[in-house]
């Protein structure tokens, strides 16, 4: 994470044999190149990337943040089908733990830190944590489609 106050990062889903990778491209880590129209980010991530790198993108540095007592805020956006519910919670079987998305990985990472950080001051420091999840979606009854945002 830059030492901005707040941080872009685009992250390209695999395509799922569609032809999208003809007209999107990453180009460097912080841009991409839309029908060669080029969209600057903070850092962007291609359809390869792991979800533990995606974590150490996008989840570490605000965690540590949130951890020296700031407030935070992650949020995914974008389109249906473009990738937010895998980025933030992984698959839904939970079979594979290096699937797991920003959500669990960071809440994991968060509450470890704490209990070192607790731990290691001989009692002397204490976490107070507040988390909330929001999750907004709707649906258009007449097309019959159900369309979830997640908002973290």
């Amino acid at each position: 994470m830059s030492d901005s106050t707040v941080s872009v990062i685009a992250r390209i889903r695999p395509s799922r044999g569609l032809t999208s990778n003809d007209v999107l491209n990453l180009d460097g880590e912080d841009s991409i190149l839309v029908n060669s129209q080029r969209y600057t980010f903070t850092r962007c991530l291609g359809p390869e990337a792991r979800q533990d790198t995606v974590f150490e993108v996008a989840g570490r540095g605000i965690s540590d943040a949130a951890l020296g007592g700031y407030n935070c805020t992650l949020f995914a956006y974008g389109q249906t089908g473009s990738g937010k519910t895998h980025t933030i919670y992984g698959p839904n079987d939970g079979k594979d733990p290096t699937q797991q998305g920003l959500l669990p990985r960071t809440l994991e990472y968060v509450f470890s830190q704490m209990r070192t950080k607790e731990e290691s001051s001989g009692g002397r420091l204490k976490y107070s944590v507040k988390v909330s999840f929001l999750e907004v979606g709707w649906t258009f009854r007449s097309y019959n489609i159900s369309q979830i945002a997640l908002l973290v």
